[in-house]
């Protein structure tokens, strides 16, 4: 059997916001911007930015939380999961997120990692 694990690294969009579930789970959530480069048919450079969701439930994520801040580079790990539900206004919506399984914090205030 096989294993789905996505690794991204690239910027935090926003600093790590710790979040109390119905459960009275505790889960951090933040994002992550992976940014490209490329040249588009005609030659000229466009650049290209996909946002990933992240949320960590485990207690070490609530550790490192406090470093997740804004800009920091960081390199994430885990498995993607996709939830589909009906919001407030009827619509079908489908949201993708990484379930964090490693954290590496490349820049910022500290260099931790946890697997």
């Amino acid at each position: 059997m096989s294993k789905l694990v996505l690794q991204i690294i690239g910027n935090v969009g926003g600093n790590a916001e710790i979040n109390t579930l119905n459960s009275g789970n505790k889960v951090v959530n933040f994002s992550v911007a992976h940014s490209e480069s490329f040249k588009n048919n005609e030659g000229v450079k466009e650049q290209t930015t996909t946002w990933v969701r992240c949320a960590d439930f485990r207690e070490h994520g609530l550790k490192l939380a406090q470093y997740i801040k804004k800009g920091d580079q960081i390199e994430v790990t885990g498995k993607p999961v996709v939830s589909a539900y009906i919001n407030d206004a009827g619509e079908a919506v489908a949201r993708q997120e990484l379930r964090v399984s490693s954290i590496t914090l490349l820049s910022g205030n500290s260099d931790s990692k946890t697997e």
